[in-house]
């Protein structure tokens, strides 16, 4: 999964690898650049969306500090989702 946010002057981008299993781990050890995310699909996610110098600056670097990660959902994740 991959997040844009494009809304100036605070731009971010995030992505995330995560198997497809049940997991205990919270969502941080997760994260990774969008580049990460390209590579490993090879798909090129916003291309057309920014300019290039953009492109490269938002999806080669992410700040999991600007990303608000809500532990009240992983803690449900845990609760209820996993037991399913």
């Amino acid at each position: 999964k991959v997040i844009l946010d494009i809304d100036a002057p605070k731009r971010k981008g995030i992505g995330f690898i995560i198997p497809n299993e049940r997991s205990i781990e919270p969502l941080v050890e997760y994260e990774v650049s969008i580049d990460s995310v390209e590579k490993m699909t090879n798909i090129e996610f916003f291309n057309e969306l920014l300019t290039d110098d953009e492109e490269e600056k938002l999806e080669s670097e992410f700040d999991p500090k600007k990303w608000k990660i809500s532990n009240k959902l992983y803690q449900k994740r845990i609760n209820d989702w996993n037991k399913q």
